[in-house]
């Protein structure tokens, strides 16, 4: 941005104090993974570090995070004169609508122009009915709290389902409470946008008005909230008769596998039918392999809690990995006891469905079950849970003999940068060699396609899901706060 008459070349802070920030409302859902910023073009005035924070509703803000040390909030490096454009990356890439940069440092005044980096992640259009009317989903997907017998059960809340014989057309709890709810299993991970609903079409019974609640492991729901006030649920407007549909869309993007509906207020009786919408995200088919076994993934991506000796190193777990000279078809760790570990650094975020596994090859040692564990920083790590029981970790069935490759499919799919395997029991010894399966999200690395349409972008060897481009401030003016102009 220039000078152009009395309008100055970059945005000014009003005073210079560490409350100042800028925000920007992209319309909509982000993945984003770099900042650009530059001086006022007209002044000597930069800002010389800064702070980012992100959020889905403009008033819960999370700042992205030192990678080093998770408690303290990132500092990235700004300019030093009025004009270069200086290139920060993410961490990791953050999601969401809501984007503010936050003044740490300047020169002379707080004053900035500057671009952000990444990708369209929702809304999604309207997105596609998900399968309750085509029938998709199974009858064995949906359950309830209540029926008010087996003919008003769960199954008939299929959207514009009829009355045949003793069914009824619509789902009837067997008490009007708030304790009711209705679930949908997707059966895989979605995108969620909207939802439609219909009153029962053979009585006049209907929800007036209901909460949404999604889960991964239909144990712990997170209910959908008010954007305008994100300590309350949001109430969503339900029906006034029998078969008019009604489509509410949600605030933002809600991902996961379990859905229900609570009705909140009703006519009558708490009867409906529906249908959701959105995308499908997971599991990704089998996924593809990461580059363990090809040696995409780099030698220095692969460390350990030990080994055995520099010739047994975390390099050697490549998949199909053989004996060469004094170099051994597999890592081997130092000692057996609960504390080993191996990880990858991924270099970019993944969705990772499946691990592959085998012995050592040149000796019978290998790991007979593990567990997994996740990162998005090296730091913190989430293990993956039991889907029977999440209070406790998942233990993946590992190997019997040196060479078979045993493939492991996760619970859901993980989304990080860092994987571990865990050895928790092992023959002989504790070596493996193995792969990780799933498909890439974001990239770390630096965007070549900035001036290609990513719609089908290949260049300078990037895939077409490693573009990323300008989020084109000047299309969303309107979304720009400013704490204004001096």
């Amino acid at each position: 941005m220039a000078k152009v008459g009395a309008l100055t070349g970059g945005w000014s802070a009003k005073t210079n104090d560490l409350n100042q920030w800028i925000q920007v409302d992209l319309l909509a859902t982000y993945s984003i993974v770099r900042v650009a910023t530059q001086g006022r073009e007209d002044y000597s005035q930069w800002v010389t570090s800064f702070k980012i924070a992100c959020s889905m509703d403009s008033v819960t803000f999370d700042t992205v995070k030192d990678p080093t040390n998770t408690d303290n909030d990132n500092i990235f490096p700004g300019n030093s004169d009025r004009n270069t454009v200086v290139y920060n990356r993410f961490p990791v890439p953050m999601s969401c609508r809501y984007v503010r940069l936050l003044p740490y440092t300047w020169h002379e005044h707080i004053s900035l122009r500057m671009e952000f980096f990444g990708e369209l992640l929702g809304p999604i259009q309207d997105g596609s009915p998900l399968g309750l009317e085509s029938g998709a989903i199974p009858d064995s997907s949906l359950t309830a709290f209540s029926e008010y017998n087996a003919n008003h059960g769960p199954r008939r809340a299929r959207l514009n389902m009829a009355k045949v014989g003793a069914l009824t057309g619509g789902w009837s709890a067997k008490i009007n409470d708030l304790n009711q709810w209705i679930q949908v299993d997707l059966l895989a991970t979605y995108s969620i946008v909207r939802v439609a609903t219909q009153g029962r079409e053979d009585y006049s019974q209907w929800v007036t008005s209901f909460k949404i609640a999604c889960s991964m492991d239909s144990v712990t729901f997170d209910t959908v909230k008010d954007p305008t006030n994100t300590d309350n649920d949001n109430i969503f407007p339900g029906n006034s008769d029998r078969n008019t549909v009604v489509y509410n869309r949600f605030p933002v993007p809600m991902s996961y596998r379990y859905v229900r509906l609570l009705p909140y207020t009703w006519y009558q009786h708490i009867s409906l039918r529906m249908e959701f919408f959105g995308e499908l995200l997971g599991p990704i088919q089998d996924g593809s392999p990461l580059g363990l076994e090809s040696g995409a993934i780099p030698d220095s991506s692969l460390t350990a809690f030990s080994e055995y000796n520099a010739n047994h190193g975390p390099r050697r777990a490549r998949l199909n990995m053989a004996k060469v000279g004094a170099l051994t078809g597999g890592w081997s760790a130092k000692t057996n006891d609960l504390n080993q570990w191996i990880q990858v650094d991924l270099l970019a975020t993944y969705s990772i469905v499946r691990v592959a596994t085998q012995g050592r090859e040149d000796y019978s040692q290998w790991v007979t079950s593990f567990k997994i564990a996740c990162s998005m920083d090296s730091v913190t790590f989430d293990t993956v849970k039991d889907p029977n029981n999440t209070d406790n970790d998942n233990i993946f069935p590992g190997n019997s003999d040196r060479n078979t490759v045993v493939y492991n499919r996760f619970p859901e799919p993980m989304t990080c940068r860092y994987v571990r395997l865990l050895p928790y029991t092992w023959h002989q010894h504790i070596s493996l060699r193995m792969e990780l399966v799933g498909e890439l999200l974001a990239s770390t690395e630096a965007s070549t396609t900035l001036k290609t349409s990513c719609k089908g972008a290949i260049a300078m060897n990037a895939s077409p899901r490693t573009c990323t481009k300008p989020i084109q401030l000047f299309t969303i003016l309107f979304g720009v706060v400013l704490r204004w102009l001096y």
